[in-house]
């Protein structure tokens, strides 16, 4: 399984983008799951950056601490994998 956890697009490297990368990796017969929004992509919320636009992560953290889906974001990876993955 290929967990994605960065931005969905990427101008400069662009067979790393989901619409290319997630094809080939069900292909491959393996699984993709996309968790940007669970494991650090970048908030929509305005009140998460600074003056420069900059993500202030320490406000996130503690904010999706107290998100109930933000402790359960690995269970679908955790059920995926083979009775040999630990």
């Amino acid at each position: 399984m290929l967990v994605e956890c960065g931005h969905s697009r990427i101008r400069s490297c662009s067979h790393f983008n989901a619409d290319v990368l997630k094809p080939a990796i069900l292909a491959a017969g393996m699984k993709y799951l996309y968790l940007g929004k669970e494991l650090g992509g970048r908030p929509d919320d305005k009140r998460y950056y600074d003056g420069d636009g900059h993500v202030l992560y320490g406000l996130v953290a503690e904010a999706s601490s107290s998100r109930p889906e933000s402790n359960g974001c690995c269970a679908g990876t955790r059920a995926s994998r083979g009775p040999d993955v630990q």
